[in-house]
């Protein structure tokens, strides 16, 4: 993946039971497209809600100060420029956003308008997106997004047994 860097519609999804190495590996591509000065930022769910409720309230809020604004939107904006983004815990809600559906969905479709590549980690697997969000999100994660499951048992209980 890094190697290839940037490459059209290079993005994965990786799902699997919690311990299994996802956000790990996210990190680590995240790490090594950092040391090549790229931009990528490691987000879970929970933050994305926060920054984008931010930015939100402070659009629609009439005695927004400037600054406030400023910084909410250019905050916003790197989710969307950023070479790489990763969301962590996908499918993980705060309920923070009123349409965190379209909220997702606008940010997936203007990451791929702008060629720019993002990683899913999650938990759930993909018929569970479906249940969760619904089926055009699913659709849109099939068709751009290389699932790759992470199997096996969760190394952080196996670790903290002395395995």
């Amino acid at each position: 993946f890094v190697e290839d860097f940037p490459k059209p519609e290079h993005n994965l999804y990786f799902t699997g039971q919690p311990g299994t190495g996802k956000t790990y590996l996210a990190s680590c591509i995240a790490n090594a497209l950092l040391d090549q000065g790229r931009i990528a930022l490691l987000l879970t769910m929970l933050q994305f809600e926060e920054l984008v409720s931010r930015y939100r309230t402070l659009q629609r809020s009439f005695g927004a100060k400037p600054e406030a604004l400023a910084e909410a939107e250019g905050a916003y904006d790197l989710l969307l420029d950023a070479d790489l983004l990763i969301l962590d815990d996908f499918g993980v809600q705060a309920r923070l956003l009123p349409e965190p559906l379209s909220e997702l969905m606008m940010l997936l479709q203007q990451r791929k308008i702008r060629g720019r590549q993002t990683i899913l980690t999650s938990n759930m697997n993909l018929r569970d997106v479906g249940k969760h969000y619904d089926e055009r999100l699913l659709s849109r994660i099939l068709e751009r997004f290389a699932i790759l499951p992470f199997l096996g048992d969760d190394l952080r209980l196996r670790k903290g047994r002395g395995e």
